[in-house]
């Protein structure tokens, strides 16, 4: 059979298979992660959010914009919106009034509803509510805490020479298993308490304090307080700040370029947040606590001391001679070599933010001091020129948003320690009911330094030598149909690495939604991106000059969503690729899956997949996002010939204890080795295992 009729029988079986009226409300938090920056570190931040948020929804009459805003398909602007509608008319008396706030559909109002709850309704309507949240008795607190104590397992089965005992020189000097151990104790949003205790695979699991290992490679938690009183977040442990647009300070969880054209790109910080995620490096560890002065003034304020991985000088150097060249940030800590960088560099942070909230908008200031306990070194790389050097440096930042009739306008400006100026800006314009657009604006000299800041921009997590112009629309043809698209221009003014010439290019995406019943939704995607990188060009003889040339990729998209029933849902997706870099010839690639999800009785779900892709080269790869145990983000990419599939079954066999088992292969053809280095298989395949077990209670 054909790949078109393949796709063809796929899509046709589902479409003439039963009909059905009604389905559950199920959370699609694979797209959400498509559309979040590309970093795995804020991809794993948002899924967790995501998570806390479904397992302790917002109270609509009591949630803040900054809350309101974490949820996927509202983010700054119906955030805003829902509070201004509040604030003028009173607490919301059921959930579906939210279809009364300019903005929220009833596609949106059903994205939202796992997120989403309404506690008692007031005895009138326009009974004022309290300045501040009530704060529960501690009797209160400790009766109604919830306990979590998450363990897992995880391994690839097909290991390379790293993980042999015999091997002579470099090689990985623990198993290769990862170990997670999660240990949670809540009382509502309102009380967390938390340990995260992980080992990737290849760590020594060790009690080490000399090598700041203790059993565990890594330890994250904290003690967290949230809306009681005055205090709007206090934090002791560790913890993440997210400020304005996400200029000087961010380090909580956002969006980047993605299907989501408009609303999703703005950002409303939520402060001071609690953390215990796993990823290693975007975090802070001290105290931190945001107090309202009044209820319309939060003021917040941070510490943080910590020792981050880093390449520095040998010890055998004084402190004067000794340099910090490079941070090590992958988080790995496998062979002698990684362990001799873990801890080298100490970072001591102060910091803090003042936001003056009003009914149309927001108007705040952050700023910090971060001092190192060695200098960065001056780099030797031309693309290197303008990074950071010495011990110390500030950062202080101004961002607002305001609401003026249909026009949302958000921006920040910042400025670093040595004086220079970045920043963005833009408008959010509703035209009507069904059509939105955004304009954004970015500029980041190549001077400019931003140590904490993960702003918007064409590369994820690097605020500085980067301007450029973001246009998004979204448009409602009918009931229907949905059309999005955007466009960006960007330019990279100084060099990049490996790239001796600044640079341009721009990315463009069209999307359009089909979805005539709530359980039946389908889409095409088109992406294409077009970016100056690194060539020789001949000038002669035997003779080849740096510079660049176009590279182009893009990608298209065919997806289909079809539940059969309340207990079985199935998913169809085919992805084409094509990548084509100057006189080289054009490479392809495509990836064509096939998901269910049976849900067999309430405490038993299988979600089943299969795939097959084939790409010319690695260029032409394709990604896809797999279902996995809680708190867990699985997003491989594939490029050769081959299949992939995984088995993951939820069940929870006991009152309070929740299980999932996975088990997943990918065979390669035409292929006798996988994978390089260390990790390299004899073979055409990788299987791979992962165990979790909840207990709550």
């Amino acid at each position: 059979m054909t790949l078109l009729g393949m796709v063809y029988f796929m899509f046709t079986a589902q479409i003439l298979a039963q009909d059905r009226d009604t389905t559950q409300v199920d959370p699609d938090v694979e797209s959400v992660l498509e559309d979040a920056n590309d970093a795995e570190g804020i991809q794993e931040g948002l899924l967790e959010t995501l998570t806390e948020l479904q397992e302790n929804p917002l109270e609509i009459n009591s949630a803040s914009a900054a809350e309101l805003a974490q949820i996927p398909y509202l983010g700054a602007v119906l955030a805003q919106a829902i509070v201004s509608y509040r604030d003028i008319n009173g607490p919301f008396n059921s959930i579906p009034e939210l279809r009364n706030v300019p903005g929220v559909s009833a596609e949106i109002l059903l994205n939202i509803r796992p997120y989403i709850t309404i506690g008692e309704v007031l005895e009138t309507r326009r009974k004022t509510p309290p300045k501040y949240p009530l704060v529960p008795s501690f009797q209160t607190i400790t009766q109604g805490m919830r306990y979590d104590v998450i363990q897992r397992a995880s391994r690839r089965l097909d290991v390379g020479p790293g993980y042999d005992p015999e091997k002579t020189g470099t090689r990985y000097l623990g198993s290769p298993y990862r170990m997670v151990t999660r240990l949670k104790a809540t009382y509502r949003r309102n009380v967390s308490i938390a340990l995260t205790a992980d080992k990737d695979p290849g760590e020594a699991f060790q009690w080490n304090p000399n090598q700041k290992t203790f059993g565990y490679d890594y330890l994250a938690g904290h003690l967290a307080i949230r809306n009681m009183g005055r205090i709007r977040s206090l934090v002791i442990g560790d913890f993440v700040t997210a400020f304005g647009q996400g200029v000087a300070q961010w380090r909580g969880s956002g969006f980047g370029k993605g299907t989501e054209t408009t609303r999703s790109i703005i950002r409303r910080g939520g402060g001071i947040l609690p953390y215990s995620s796993t990823d290693e490096n975007r975090f802070f560890r001290g105290i931190g606590a945001t107090i309202a002065l009044s209820p319309a003034f939060n003021l917040s304020a941070f510490g943080s001391i910590r020792n981050r991985d880093a390449s520095v000088s040998p010890d055998s150097l004084s402190d004067e001679e000794r340099e910090v060249f490079s941070i090590y940030d992958t988080g790995y800590h496998r062979t002698e070599s990684e362990l001799e960088k873990k801890g080298t560099l100490n970072e001591k942070t102060l910091g803090g933010a003042l936001e003056w909230k009003y009914k149309k908008g927001m108007v705040g200031a952050t700023g910090y001091y971060v001092l190192f306990d060695q200098p960065f070194a001056a780099k030797d790389n031309a693309y290197q020129y303008f990074a950071f050097t010495g011990k110390e440096t500030t950062q202080f930042s101004l961002y607002f948003n305001q609401t003026i009739g249909k026009i949302y306008g958000f921006g920040e400006l910042s400025r670093d320690g040595d004086g220079t100026l970045g920043g963005l800006g833009g408008v959010f314009f509703r035209m009507s009911p069904g059509v939105e657009t955004l304009v954004l604006v970015r500029n980041f000299a190549p001077e400019f330094n931003s140590l904490y800041g993960y702003a918007f921009g064409e590369r994820a997590g690097e605020t500085n030598n980067e301007k450029g112009i973001y246009t998004g629309l979204k448009i409602r043809l009918n009931r229907n149909w949905i059309a999005s698209a955007y466009f960006d221009q960007f330019e990279f003014p100084w060099l990049r690495y490996n790239i001796y010439r600044p640079t341009k290019g721009y990315e463009a995406l069209v999307k359009v939604d089909y979805q005539p019943r709530r359980w039946l939704r389908s889409y095409v995607q088109f992406k294409t991106e077009t970016k100056e990188e690194a060539t020789k060009i001949a000038i002669g003889r035997n003779q080849l000059l740096p510079g660049v040339a176009p590279q182009n990729r893009q990608t298209a998209r065919l997806h289909l969503e079809y539940d059969f029933s309340k207990t079985l849902r199935t998913r169809t997706r085919l992805d084409v690729s094509h990548y084509q870099f100057e006189n080289e010839p054009s490479a392809f690639g495509f990836l064509m899956y096939q998901d269910a999800r049976w849900i067999a009785t309430p405490k038993v779900q299988m979600d089943v997949r299969f795939a097959v892709f084939q790409t010319d080269n690695y260029d032409a790869r394709v990604y896809s996002f797999e279902n996995d145990a809680l708190y867990v983000l699985s997003n491989p990419s594939f490029s050769g010939m081959g299949q992939r599939a995984y088995v993951l079954l939820k069940c929870s066999p006991l009152s309070g204890i929740d299980l999932w088992l996975k088990y997943g292969a990918t065979r390669y053809e035409h292929r006798k080795t996988v994978s390089s280095g260390l990790d390299e298989v004899a073979g055409n395949r990788l299987r791979d295992v992962n165990v979790q077990i909840r207990w709550r209670f």
